[in-house]
């Protein structure tokens, strides 16, 4: 189970920018510590609403299996552990792709 401190953890948006092509582990199952490879390939935003930068990060991971959209934790081996909630977008013979959007004070 994913603890309150680390969904508490936000990922800043120059954090967000340092992952663009970086590889990243997502661990879809908490009680089996093994992860999945994805490359973070694409980091962008989404403009400001009032005082709010919005941004998204798109991971992409295997083609199969597809995992459904909730929150995961993420591990990048210099940033550390993140809970993203994630929603597969697209599904190509590259892989599947994944996104996930913040919101944070500007």
């Amino acid at each position: 189970m994913i603890d309150d401190a680390l969904l508490s953890r936000p990922l800043a948006w120059k954090d967000a920018q340092f992952l663009l092509r970086e590889k990243v582990e997502m661990i879809p199952d908490e009680s089996d510590p093994a992860g999945v490879e994805m490359e973070v390939v694409e980091v962008a935003e989404r403009g400001t609403a009032g005082s709010m930068r919005q941004f998204f990060v798109v991971f992409r991971g295997p083609a199969d299996p597809v995992y459904p959209q909730r929150t995961y934790r993420f591990r990048h081996r210099q940033l550390g552990d993140y809970a993203f909630l994630v929603t597969p977008i697209a599904r190509t013979d590259a892989g599947t792709d994944y996104e996930a959007c913040f919101s944070h004070a500007a």
